[in-house]
């Protein structure tokens, strides 16, 4: 296990026990990443980087040690203002002979697709996983090759790492689908290890995150279109980074000048709330982040000059796989004249009562 915590130019190991110490002599307490050889420092600088961000990730990589190169994972999570990181190797995809026990060990994992791919392509050996994830029958699978499981679209990242680690190197990690057999396509992250004229591979299922990342993206897409001629301020909050983005018709709504914005967080808007619409106005997020309950609501808030102006806003979320609210995005459009109107029709209507009631007592 290693801990970390961001500095100026990176992450400095605060901790790392004997394994990690073991696995990376050069993680040391007091140490910068930058220190570190490129492959471990590009992979474990993603990790971090991404952790920081959302919370968790994981990131594969392959290692020399001893002369001999293994895949090793790096798992980090965000604990309050660290990164702490556990360290696995992949044993499962350091070249071995195909008659060793440990192989055997290996091909029973079933959450992940473990096989072993020839130079023609085929199956030498696959484990229950393409039964069990995909739904193939064995003879059936023993009867493709790997190619034929791979969705047309993503065949030409698969024949490359296929060539590239037939001729003895080492490829990156790629993504591609594989069609399941009721028809379905699920995601894969392939790693691939060359050995001995075959090929060693292994992929975990990424569906989830593929699914989040497009749903985020039409999200996206389709904020973009409601900023281009929009009279009401737009403003999406990402909820992982704290970070605020808001476009300049809202800033415009706040009497700002041309330029000038708030600054990116949340508390900078929290602070112009007026005193009794704060209240609500927490409720109405909370409300919608805990129940989904949709985001309606008015409230007045301090312009540039100094007195209030009433808005409305409105918004919904982009929620991760556990239903996790992950980003809030919305509209703000101003009401002010609206509200003046009602209020001096209130009080148009409470005078004309006073008047009534005045005239009948007299």
């Amino acid at each position: 296990m290693l801990v970390f915590r961001r500095c100026t130019g990176g992450f400095v190991c605060e901790f790392a026990n004997r394994a990690a110490r073991d696995d990376f002599p050069f993680a040391r307490e007091g140490t910068s990443t930058t220190t570190w050889p490129e492959l471990a420092r590009t992979a474990l600088g993603d990790a971090l980087d991404s952790a920081e961000q959302i919370g968790s990730v994981t990131e594969r990589f392959r290692h020399e040690r001893d002369g001999a190169v293994a895949w090793m994972e790096f798992h980090a999570s965000r604990v309050a203002d660290t990164i702490v990181v556990h360290v696995t190797e992949m044993a499962g995809l350091r070249p071995i002979d195909d008659d060793t026990a440990r192989l055997d060990a290996v091909f029973e994992e079933r959450h992940e697709l473990r096989c072993v791919i020839g130079s023609d392509g085929r199956f030498r050996r696959f484990n229950a996983g393409f039964q069990e994830l995909l739904g193939h029958a064995e003879h059936s699978v023993s009867a493709m090759r790997f190619l034929d499981l791979v969705h047309e679209d993503d065949r030409p990242h698969a024949v490359s790492a296929l060539e590239i680690a037939l001729g003895g190197e080492y490829p990156d990690e790629f993504e591609a689908r594989l069609r399941c057999a009721d028809g379905s396509v699920r995601w894969y992250a392939w790693i691939v290890v060359p050995h001995a004229g075959k090929v060693y591979a292994a992929a975990r299922d990424v569906s989830a995150h593929r699914h989040h990342v497009a749903r985020a993206d039409r999200q996206s897409e389709r904020l973009a279109l409601a900023v281009v001629g929009s009279s009401a301020g737009i403003w999406d909050w990402n909820l992982e980074t704290g970070k605020v983005w808001r476009s300049p018709r809202f800033h415009e709504l706040l009497g700002f000048p041309p330029g000038a914005t708030l600054p990116p967080v949340v508390d900078a808007w929290e602070i112009r709330l007026h005193p009794s619409d704060h209240g609500p106005v927490h409720a109405a997020v909370q409300a919608h982040f805990d129940e989904g309950v949709p985001y309606d609501v008015e409230y007045r808030v301090r312009v540039e000059d100094g007195g209030f102006r009433w808005v409305h806003s409105r918004g919904d979320s982009v929620r991760d796989p556990n239903g996790k609210a992950i980003r809030f995005a919305g509209t703000t459009v101003d009401i002010d004249a609206q509200k003046r109107m009602e209020c001096d029709l209130v009080r148009a209507i409470a005078e004309a009562e006073s008047a009534n009631q005045a005239k009948s007592e007299f």
